[in-house]
C-alpha cells in the first residue's frame, strides 16, 4: 500500500500532457475551494463588524467606536452608491445617517477654528 486508493491517480500512465492537464484541474480546483473560503471569511467578518454597531447602542461609543463608524459608514456609502440603486436603506444602515452629521458637524468646526485663525 503506497498510498494509492481508488479514487487516487496512482495507476495512470503519466505524460507531459496528461500531467499538465492534471495540473491545472488542480490548479482551478484549489482557486476555486480558496474563492469559497475567502467568500465565507468575508461574509463572516462582515456579519460580526455590522453587529458590533447595531449591538451597542449610541451612547456607551468611546472614541474608538466613533471613529470606526465614520470609516466604516463613509467607506459603506460610497460603496453602495457605487454598488447598488440608492434606497434609503443605503443611509440608514449601521447608523450612517448619525456618522455622516457626525463627519459634518466636526467638519464645520475645523472651518470655524481655521476661520478664527486668520
Amino acid at each position: 500500500m503506497d498510498g494509492c486508493n481508488e479514487k487516487s491517480r496512482c495507476n495512470i500512465k503519466l505524460d507531459e500532457y496528461t500531467f499538465n492537464d492534471l495540473f491545472d484541474d488542480t490548479k482551478t480546483l484549489q482557486k476555486e475551494i480558496n474563492k469559497i473560503n475567502d467568500e465565507s471569511r468575508l461574509t463572516l467578518l462582515s456579519e460580526q463588524a455590522n453587529q458590533e454597531f447595531t449591538s451597542k447602542p449610541i451612547y456607551k461609543y468611546n472614541f474608538d467606536d466613533y471613529k470606526n463608524g465614520l470609516q466604516e459608514s463613509m467607506f459603506g456609502l460610497l460603496n453602495d452608491t457605487i454598488n447598488m440603486p440608492i434606497t434609503s436603506e443605503t443611509f440608514t444602515k449601521n447608523n450612517r445617517l448619525f456618522f455622516f452629521g457626525v463627519c459634518i458637524v466636526l467638519l464645520f468646526v475645523v472651518i470655524y477654528i481655521i476661520n478664527l485663525m486668520f
